[in-house]
């Protein structure tokens, strides 16, 4: 069948063609259920980063993990806390649990104890345990401790259970109900928008269903991914519903157009088919290629979000493509008994004002681009959970927000273990040392001591160094005590040089391995810098690439990138002149997200100045093609800026929240541009516009519009 058939075969069997959808649509409802959702950011980090090395080798050579929970005890009796350390190690999934007692005698005087030995353990009538909890067993594992130290003997009411298992247990019990509270939010406010930029009460719900059908179809296929990232699982829904409405938009409101001119059913959506088809495609395009950008990401939670997210506007496009037009053919009578009258004004004086401010709002944008641009570019930036996430405000307040860190050597050389634990332990963000040298002594040889100990600090290959920081996960403290970490080890322990990588069987154990969260996090941070100029590169030219073949234009893709561009721009650049640090994952997904989703309105104007500049002079045909495409674009921003709103009230999760002020800001900015920007640069460019396209055919400009 040739391809200009396509649309009559799809109208022709359109009972057939929604029954293969339902079908799809029924297959995929459970199998959404069964993908796995992974919460653990640092895990999307690139295999060949020096964190994920090192946690490779520790895997490898050591049987114990870096903690990864925090107990505080409102109580400084030895014996209290020892025997709450017992009843904590009896728990199923804990394991290796560190207190003072692992360094010194707790049974002696407490007065006769170094201070700074005793200060990350027992501080202001609090003890500190740190342990590991395993991830399989997390849950369970958790309750049991807080009931444990809930007990009045150990504190009572004032004791705290946190880390990194308590985070990512409080994300998954509010992420899964988060999903279903944005949609329930969501759908109702889209339909009310729907409603009121429409001509049926009915039209809306073919709008739903349509994303409806796309939305379970995209997440049902994720079975074939195995498992997704929760950022992925909570935004993808509302994202995809948001930037893939206005392709049933366009269509529907082609399809009303043809039908008010007298054509039946069939014909009407035949043509509207074949008009909006071109837009829709390109559109749909753009945004794919936008999505598929953050799959070039190293920090590989872009290539999860990416790839679902461009999957998803695929399925998208082929059911407003194809799913839409035979249930409109089938259920038109339902429209036309819902008609209404317009609730939205023509917007032809909004289209005369915009083209009469065209030039002095021109030159402003002009002057707000470049500062914008370069604020944008020294935004400060997070890159891992915030603290405040998960607050566990009395220990982070008495012991500094202290995180574990593990250090592994190469085995062998006790002298250079001792100096170096020395070394580590005389750094002022350094609370405790634990190592063989310097809790038992190097002058005991391992061999003498039960294998238990043995194995707490010794393995085949190296010799594991457990250190205790003062500096939170991340910031400059953090990110400088990493490097100061990194150059006292490679001053012990330098690299190892060709010749002796071919002396031995494994090569790292010649390495020193650093592993923990403030490690994991300056690496994200090198690992994404690099991301987010890759990212708006391989989205910029693909763009300019869909748009170039479609306009056969070199002008006009410069002019409809840019228009978005600038708005992207403006919305970065808030942060920097707020004082605000935003989430580096949030701002260069966002990047990616606006500019594939809100060129669409871009697109959708450039097609209809040009199709009414063929027989309207330049500026009658900005007013006209304003008054075309205001409700489309309107309708398509306001649900996208909607849903960026409803992300952000209602998830609990900073990332997410960021990622939703971010997208629905944008969407204002974007859909400004477009009837404030566009119209101007189409006006001034517009005997270049026409040399520089082919196919282009103007009327030509009278001399009275030249004036």
């Amino acid at each position: 069948m040739k391809t200009r058939d396509l649309p009559w075969a799809i109208v022709n069997h359109r009972k057939l063609v929604s029954l293969i959808f339902l079908l799809a649509f029924l297959i995929c409802l459970p199998l959404q259920a069964l993908v796995s959702v992974n919460y653990d950011m640092m895990s999307y980090l690139p295999p060949d980063a020096p964190s994920t090395k090192a946690i490779n080798v520790m895997k490898a050579e050591f049987t114990s993990e870096i903690p990864n929970t925090r107990v505080l005890l409102h109580t400084t009796r030895i014996a209290d806390i020892m025997n709450a350390k017992k009843e904590i190690a009896g728990v199923d999934g804990v394991h290796d649990i560190i207190w003072l007692d692992d360094t010194v005698n707790v049974y002696q005087p407490l007065e006769m104890i170094d201070e700074k030995t005793k200060e990350p353990f027992l501080k202001d009538g609090y003890a500190l345990l740190q342990m590991v909890v395993d991830e399989n067993k997390d849950e369970s594992a958790i309750t049991a401790i807080q009931n444990i130290v809930a007990q009045d003997k150990y504190g009572g009411k004032d004791n705290e259970v946190s880390g990194d298992v308590v985070d990512s247990l409080n994300t998954l019990n509010s992420s899964a109900d988060e999903v279903s509270q944005i949609m329930l939010f969501a759908i109702p406010l889209v339909l009310l928008i729907l409603i009121i930029t429409t001509r049926s009460f009915f039209e809306p719900v073919l709008f739903l269903i349509t994303a409806g059908f796309a939305i379970i179809i995209n997440l049902g296929t994720n079975i074939f991914l195995g498992e997704i990232s929760f950022v992925t699982s909570i935004a993808t829904a509302i994202l995809q519903l948001a930037t893939a409405m206005d392709y049933s938009v366009f269509l529907l409101h082609r399809f009303s157009e043809f039908r008010e001119q007298g054509m039946d059913v069939q014909n009407a959506m035949v043509n509207a088919m074949r008009k909006s088809f071109a837009s829709v495609t390109s559109s749909g395009l753009t945004t794919v290629i936008g999505f598929a950008a953050l799959m070039i990401m190293q920090f590989k939670i872009g290539v999860d979000l990416g790839f679902v997210l461009a999957k998803g506007i695929v399925f998208s496009l082929l059911c407003s493509l194809v799913l839409l037009p035979a249930m409109t053919c089938f259920l038109h009578k339902l429209i036309e008994k819902t008609h209404h009258r317009s609730f939205l004004p023509s917007f032809r004086g909004f289209g005369k004002a915009a083209v009469k401010l065209g030039v002095p709002m021109f030159i402003l944008i002009a002057l707000i681009a470049v500062p914008s641009f370069l604020a944008q570019s020294r935004t400060e930036f997070t890159y891992g959970m915030p603290d405040t996430a998960n607050p566990s405000a009395m220990t982070d307040e008495l012991f500094n927000k202290s995180e574990s860190v593990v250090l592994l050597v190469p085995k062998g050389n006790s002298p250079a273990e001792a100096e170096l634990s020395r070394d580590l332990s005389q750094q002022p963000f350094v609370n405790s040392v634990i190592s063989y040298a310097n809790t038992v002594s190097n002058k005991i040889p391992p061999a003498f001591l039960d294998s238990s100990i043995q194995n707490q600090f010794y393995s085949e290959h190296y010799s594991r160094i457990i250190m205790s920081v003062n500096t939170g996960r991340e910031g400059e403290a953090a990110f400088n005590a990493v490097e100061t970490m990194r150059n006292l080890a490679n001053d012990y322990y330098p690299p190892p040089t060709s010749a002796e990588f071919n002396k031995v069987t494994n090569p790292n154990s010649l390495e020193y391995q650093l592993l923990g969260s403030p490690v994991n996090i300056y690496d994200m941070r090198s690992v994404v810098s690099v991301d987010n100029q890759n990212v708006t590169l391989i989205s910029v030219i693909g763009i300019a690439l869909i748009l170039l073949v479609m306009f056969k234009s070199l002008l006009l893709p410069i002019i409809l990138l840019l228009t978005i561009e600038i708005a992207i721009w403006v919305n970065m650049s808030i942060p920097y002149f707020g004082d605000q640090a935003f989430m580096f994952i949030g701002f260069i997904l966002v990047s990616s997200v606006q500019l594939g989703a809100t060129v669409d309105y871009a697109i959708l104007f450039a097609n209809r100045y040009i199709e009414n500049r063929a027989t309207l002079q330049k500026r009658e045909a900005c007013i006209e093609t304003i008054s075309n495409t205001a409700a489309s674009i309107m309708t398509s921003g306001v649900i996208l800026a909607l849903a960026g709103a409803i992300l952000s009230m209602i998830s609990s999760n900073p990332i997410i929240g960021e990622l939703g002020v971010l997208i629905g800001r944008g969407a204002l900015f974007s859909m400004t541009m477009v009837f404030v920007f566009l119209p101007s640069a189409l006006i001034l460019l517009d005997k270049p516009i026409q040399k520089l396209t082919m196919g282009l055919h103007f009327i030509n400009t009278s001399n009275k519009e030249e004036k």
